[in-house]
This record gives structure tokens, C-alpha cells and sequence, in this order.
């Protein structure tokens, strides 16, 4: 499934729950994206109190604790992926495929221009 069918997905989800906003303007915008922004980092700092947990165990035990299978962190992460898309569709209207991949190759520009130095 490519990202222009999970955002379809993701607006089709919250349309059925009442969730779209996306023809809310002025003031009405303002707040949504407030509150979605909010939202996403409230979701990116669950992930990261996620981390810092088990940078404590890592210490405390001197074992690097399995991360990438775990659970919770998967979760939170796709819950800042969600809101990143409710964000990109809801509030700008953008295409969020086009436009990583236009920033992709934007950063490989200034990559190839630093590696030049």
C-alpha cells in the first residue's frame, strides 16, 4: 500500500468517526492545527519517554535491551505517523508522497553539496 492509499484510508477512518476537518478554515483551521500539533507531540513524546526507559535499563543492567521488536515503541511511532498524515491532509491540503519525495531529493542535492565541500 503506497502513502497516497493509507491517506485515503486515514481520511476515509476519520470521516466515519466525524473526524474531518479538512474543509474548516479561519479560526476553525487555526485550532485543528493547534490541536493536531499537540496531538503529534504528545505521540512523539510517548515514544520518547519509551527510549529514555529503556536507555535506563541499558544502564542499569549493561544489557542493551531489545528495541526494535518492541511493541509499545512500534505503536507509538505509528501513532506519529498517523497524526503527520491527519496533519498533511486536514490542515495543508498537500500531497504528502510529492512532497517527501521532492524534499527527498532536495536533501540528496545539499548531501552531494556538503560531500563536495
Amino acid at each position: 500500500m503506497d502513502l497516497k492509499a493509507i491517506t485515503a484510508k486515514q481520511k476515509a477512518f476519520d470521516a466515519s468517526h466525524g473526524w474531518d476537518f479538512s474543509t474548516a478554515s479561519g479560526g476553525e483551521l487555526l485550532q485543528r492545527l493547534a490541536f493536531l500539533t499537540i496531538a503529534l507531540n504528545g505521540e512523539a513524546g510517548e515514544f520518547s519517554n519509551l527510549v529514555k526507559k529503556l536507555l535506563r535499563e541499558a544502564g542499569a543492567t549493561k544489557v542493551v535491551p531489545e528495541f526494535s521488536s518492541n511493541q509499545r515503541l512500534r505503536e507509538e511511532l505509528v501513532d506519529v505517523f498517523i497524526y503527520t498524515i491527519i496533519l498533511a491532509y486536514q490542515v495543508f491540503g498537500m500531497d504528502l508522497e510529492a512532497e517527501y519525495l521532492k524534499k527527498l531529493a532536495a536533501n540528496e542535492e545539499k548531501l552531494k553539496q556538503f560531500e563536495k565541500g
